[in-house]
């Protein structure tokens, strides 16, 4: 093990601290006047003697051995895993290192000198296709293949000779580093060499200590945190630093590697061994609470392969982890064995883990949760309502919840990570996808072969009319089909430069085209679907959806909705405004909440929303719809009736689907 002591030591881990940054021109980013933040006084219990991990961790497996003429092998200091056959990492020397067969043998890993004798530090691949890591002088290694050897990797300085501490790509078309100086350096092109960068300082008053580490689930939405005990939020990373807002959430602690599986959860960890979180990144200083966790030390990375599923990296304590990540007395240190230290972490999957070692080696993390199929049965938690009708909510893990007269019909339990849920066309079945592209039906929903997963995340899946198939797209604009489903196109395909990340499709009413919507409010149609607007063309005589009635909008679209003839449909943003484009009727948002209606549990004060807005289902007649928030609870426009709703109740993990029954 040898360690690059810049400046200071934690847990015995070197930590490569560049040099302060100069300070920046004032009013860069916007510090909140307040620090309201919970913190918990009693440390969670560690996991009772006998209790099984959630992760069965292998002995180290020696792939990055001492070069010639040294005897120790270098740390490694980076890890991003897309998927079970893809890991890429970094090390302290300048090498990356990759294999395609993560829980294979040490010969199945290469070592790659691409960065002189430069640290790599951070590394993040959204796909096969792209990975970009940072290094200790300003530079970014960049490959399109990263399996193809030192002339697949790119060089490239952006940063003056600034430490790039962390990279989080959520897309092939989008990547956000941080650094030692509080800059953001983007890139809509990554691959686009060194003028395709913009630095931005936005966290200039940390005392110069810079940021530590960045997380973007989606490309409206980006979290980074500090030494100073703050998070630095933005919804729009690509914008002015008046687009970055900084919250102090964890007094003067050394707040460091974040991870947000969903826009409605993030975890952090800090140098005092707790862990920071959300449900409502967004929210201001007062969304995170701070846990502190017995036996913890400081926590380097962290990685989350669904939102009910989170390991940190310990260094030598081992690996935090927890099944219930909102809850803080749920955490617990797991042992990955004695002299391990793991830097860093990465989880392609909820059954699979790779720890970046002290010493040249990784661990492998093995899932312990048993599989057993579709169909086990979940208990209905939706709480009672007045209104007719029924809809199913899905949470991220991947449970169901029938409310009103939706059946009960079971949830996945060998997804263990869920996406999106489509309903059959008569209300007596669904489809679960996961994150990944794996698909469990229930009830008459048929089973289908199914399609290749697409490139990126799925983020939805759409039946046919007639219920014999079903389209997916991922975040990255990818079309996928099974059964009967047309394949029509997509922005992939068409070769679209996204402007924000697809967040939902729809069918037309016929299953002859489809529309798609991106997290900018941008509407793309393929197909028979006709093109009726978008939040660049509303008609200023709109009545106001919450977000904004002219112009771009204010938080990201969410989901989307066709009238019943195809010749309309309505999209929401996550602060619950609705936008209405051709015959589409609006019938309100939340910005104009009636303090009548029944609590949703996401809102006390009417037109205040406590958690952003995902999802969104209109009535059989298209005069009214229901949208839900990540906590479960639903609102009600038009003749939408309240049928029932999670709010106020304990559950596991965020809302991430809804569908009509």
């Amino acid at each position: 093990m040898r360690g690059i002591l810049l400046a200071g030591s934690l847990f015995g881990v070197a930590i490569l601290v560049a040099p302060a940054a100069a300070a920046g021109p004032a009013g860069a980013g916007e510090v909140a006047a307040h620090s309201g933040t919970t913190t918990s006084t009693a440390p969670s219990a560690p996991t009772a003697p006998g209790s099984p991990p959630l992760m069965n961790w292998s002995a180290p497996v020696a792939v990055d051995p001492a070069p010639p003429g040294s005897t120790s092998a270098p740390e490694i200091f980076a890890m991003s895993c897309p998927s079970a056959s893809l890991c890429v990492g970094g090390d302290q020397d300048g090498d990356v290192v990759t294999t395609t067969d993560p829980t294979g043998p040490a010969s199945g890993w290469t070592v790659t000198k691409v960065d002189g004798t430069h640290q790599i530090w951070g590394m993040s691949c959204p796909a096969a296709t792209l990975c970009v890591g940072g290094d200790a002088v300003g530079n970014l290694v960049v490959s399109a293949t990263p399996t193809g050897g030192a002339p697949a990797w790119q060089v490239v300085h952006v940063d003056g000779s600034y430490f790039i501490s962390s990279v989080s790509c959520p897309t092939i078309s989008l990547c956000v580093a941080v650094d030692s100086a509080g800059n953001v350096v983007v890139s809509t092109d990554p691959t686009g060499g060194t003028g395709a960068w913009t630095t931005t300082l936005v966290d200039g008053n940390n005392g110069g200590n810079g940021l530590w580490s960045v997380d973007c689930p989606t490309a409206g939405l980006c979290v980074a945190t500090d030494p100073a005990g703050n998070v630095v939020v933005s919804t729009d990373p690509t914008g002015p630093a008046s687009a970055w807002r900084v919250w102090p959430v964890d007094g003067t602690n050394w707040v460091a590697g974040v991870a947000c599986p969903t826009t409605s959860f993030c975890v952090a960890g800090d140098n005092k061994g707790h862990v920071i979180t959300s449900t409502d990144p967004t929210g201001g200083a007062t969304a995170w609470q701070v846990d502190p966790v017995a036996g913890a030390n400081f926590s380097t990375w962290f990685d989350c392969p669904s939102a009910s599923l989170c390991f940190g990296a310990q260094g030598s304590a081992g690996v935090l982890a927890s099944a219930n990540p909102a809850s803080g007395s749920s955490w617990s240190v797991e042992s990955v064995g004695s002299g391990v230290q793991v830097n860093t972490i990465s989880c392609p999957s909820t059954a699979l883990c790779i720890g970046g070692d002290g010493d040249g080696t990784v661990v492998v993390g093995s899932g312990t949760t048993p599989s057993t199929g579709s169909g086990t049965s979940t208990v209905a938690a939706c709480s009672a309502g007045t209104g007719g009708g029924g809809y199913w909510m899905l949470g991220s893990d991947g449970t169901v919840y029938p409310c009103g007269s939706a059946p009960a019909l079971g949830s996945p339990t060998d997804l263990h990570s869920a996406a999106a849920i489509s309903p059959t066309p008569d209300g007596k079945g669904y489809w679960v996808a996961s994150p990944s592209g794996a698909v469990d039906h229930f009830g008459d929903a048929p089973a289908l072969a199914p399609p290749a997963a697409p490139s990126g995340t799925v983020v939805t899946i759409a039946a046919t009319p007639d219920g014999k198939g079903y389209w997916m797209a991922s975040s990255a604009g990818q079309v996928v089909v099974a059964g009967d489903a047309p394949y029509e196109g997509s922005p992939v395909e068409q070769g679209l430069k996204l402007a924000g990340p697809i967040v939902n499709m729809v069918p037309t009413p016929d299953g002859k085209g489809y529309w798609m919507l991106g997290s900018d409010g941008g509407v793309m149609t393929f197909g028979d679907a006709t093109f009726y607007g978008s939040p660049g063309q509303l008609d200023p005589g709109q009545p106001p959806g919450g977000s904004n009635s002219i112009g771009p909008l204010v938080k990201p679209a969410v989901a989307m909705a066709p009238t019943s003839d195809g010749k309309g449909y309505w999209f929401v943003a996550s602060d619950g405004g609705i936008f209405s484009f051709g015959d589409a009727i609006f019938y309100g948002s939340t910005g104009q909440l009636n303090p009548a209606q029944p609590p949703g549990g996401s809102n006390s004060i009417a037109g205040e929303l406590v958690r952003p807005v995902n999802g969104m289902v209109v009535t059989p007649d298209g005069k009214g719809y229901w949208m839900v928030a990540s906590d479960g609870g639903v609102f009600t426009f038009g003749d939408a009736g309240f049928v029932g709703s999670l709010g106020g109740q304990a559950i596991p993990a965020p809302i991430v689907g809804f569908a009509p029954a």
